[in-house]
């Protein structure tokens, strides 16, 4: 018998790989089964990935571009669209303070609905994924 201390969820416990959401139809109280398992003295853990899922309807995609938040094309004004577990994805411009501050915010229990001092975060993907690499490197070149 192997011992479980630590639950991960990945991608797909999302709606719709949109991160900090919880797909309703698989886990309508992640709250309440967030407390379950931290009353038997184990740990929940869920992944994000720095890219954001392309999304007119997904509010943490919407604030960002308007806030101007995403990394920019050489052009220095369009941002770069990559491709990741969402399908079209923005990556946020973490070397600025103020993106990292919004983006540290996003992770407080008003902003992850179904969250609780309990859930731990694994932030995962932290580069882009295939067909990005080799965009980024014949930019860079």
């Amino acid at each position: 018998m192997t011992a479980c201390f630590v639950h991960r969820l990945d991608i797909e416990h999302t709606d719709g790989k949109r991160y900090m959401t919880w797909d309703r139809a698989k886990f309508p109280t992640p709250r309440r089964m967030i407390e379950d398992v931290a009353s038997r003295g184990r740990k929940m853990v869920t992944i994000v990935d720095p890219h954001v899922k392309k999304d007119g309807g997904y509010p943490v995609f919407k604030e960002a571009e308007s806030k101007n938040f995403y990394v920019k094309k050489a052009d220095g004004t369009t941002d770069f669209d990559g491709w990741c577990w969402p399908g079209s994805s923005m990556y946020l411009d973490v070397t600025s303070p103020v993106v990292r501050d919004w983006w540290a915010g996003k992770f407080g229990l008003d902003q992850y609905v179904g969250s609780t001092k309990d859930l731990y975060i694994w932030n995962d993907m932290n580069e882009p994924s295939g067909e990005c690499i080799l965009i980024l490197l014949v930019w860079a070149i």
